[in-house]
């Protein structure tokens, strides 16, 4: 009796495992072919949160989740922007929504969304220079 890990075949359509043994006289017999179909992916997708920051300044995501962690601009397809548990955004003037998913044994998850909210930065107090007059 042989067993057949098929944990790296995890999430895909199917598997076709061919059981093969050689006669006496070298030839292959081949004893019969097993497709194995509906292999399911529950892979969770990561966790992540929104985060706020001021206008002109970066905001720096951070997820958690198994296997690799690849961060997105759209909610499905595309090239992925960064790997890893983090990401750190160009300057943003405006609010953005960002993406992210975990990959493992050929398996991918759902994508997570992040919300990035830009604020407006607050106005700084001035410094008045020159004579001050009074009005009345």
């Amino acid at each position: 009796t042989d067993t057949i890990n098929l944990g790296q075949f995890d999430g895909a359509a199917s598997v076709l495992i061919a059981m093969v043994t050689t006669n006496q006289f070298g030839q292959n017999l081949y004893i019969d072919n097993v497709n194995v179909t509906g292999t399911t992916c529950n892979l969770a997708a990561p966790v992540a949160n929104n985060v706020s920051i001021c206008a002109g300044q970066t905001a720096t995501l951070t997820a958690t989740g198994t296997g690799t962690l690849s961060w997105y601009n759209v909610p499905t397809g595309g090239t992925a922007l960064a790997t890893g548990t983090s990401y750190t955004t160009p300057i943003l003037t405006s609010n953005m929504t960002y993406y992210v998913e975990a990959t493992s044994a050929n398996c991918t998850s759902a994508r997570d969304t992040v919300l990035v909210t830009v604020n407006v930065a607050p106005v700084q107090p001035g410094t008045i220079t020159g004579p001050a007059s009074v009005v009345t």
